[in-house]
């Protein structure tokens, strides 16, 4: 086949398409886009809902994280009590949206903690309590738990 012959089948085949879509004629694919979405779109849901609620698991550790360092750094306090350190965390976790938290303040109680002793703030609180979504598919069982290890405070000699 000549170079010629291929040039003018070329062209008939491109005037055949240009007068399809100027006759505003479809071409006969007709249904591949519901049948490529009803394929894609579990995939992009899943990826989708799975990246929500990863977002929310690391939002929900990164809370409770802060709120064990900031109830530590009251517990570390001399003249810091249980309820302060529950009152600090408490403020804390809702503004993160996270309540039914269990802590946990070892020494128990604080006021028996010695100078430099470690106090330990822990924080559990179960992934279903803090999910945004209505059923928490990927992490139903999981707990997340912040932890803050703080060396109670010298006596202050001043006062």
């Amino acid at each position: 086949m000549s170079q010629n012959s291929r040039r003018s089948i070329q062209k008939r085949r491109f005037s055949f398409r240009a007068r399809q879509s100027a006759l505003g004629c479809k071409p006969p694919r007709q249904g591949t886009t519901a049948v490529e979405f009803a394929m894609v779109s579990p995939f992009v849901f899943l990826f989708f809902f799975a990246s929500l609620e990863f977002g929310r698991l690391q939002m929900a550790y990164h809370g409770l994280e802060g709120a064990a360092r900031e109830g530590c750094r009251t517990a570390m306090s001399w003249k810091a009590s249980s309820a302060d350190v529950e009152q600090t965390v408490t403020n804390r976790l809702r503004s993160f949206g996270i309540s039914g938290q269990s802590l946990t303040i070892l020494p128990s109680p604080l006021s028996g903690a010695r100078e430099w002793e470690p106090i330990t703030v822990r924080i559990e609180v179960p992934y279903r309590q803090v999910s945004w979504l209505p059923i928490p598919k990927f992490l139903q069982e999981t707990t997340l738990v912040g932890s803050c290890t703080l060396p109670k405070e010298a006596v202050d000699l001043g006062s």
